[in-house]
């Protein structure tokens, strides 16, 4: 049985690998080079869960590697 911690970490590994690929696909190039609904139909999820995955790995990589006063 996995431990939460393990359950967490694939989490995060997951939600990275979906913003590495949005990256890598030029979803936050100007203009875009694809869509939200295009990236999250490639993986066979829908958008929101696409979206959802995505903001949640920003806000951890944002929280790591920006001092908080």
């Amino acid at each position: 049985m996995a431990s939460s911690d393990e359950g967490e970490s694939e989490a995060s590994s997951t939600h990275r690998d979906l913003l590495h690929i949005a990256v890598r696909e030029g979803y936050f190039k100007v203009p875009r080079e694809t869509s939200l609904v295009e990236l999250a139909n490639q993986r066979g999820i829908s958008d929101r869960e696409y979206s959802e995955r995505m903001r949640s790995e920003i806000d951890t990589l944002v929280r790591e590697t920006t001092v908080e006063e």
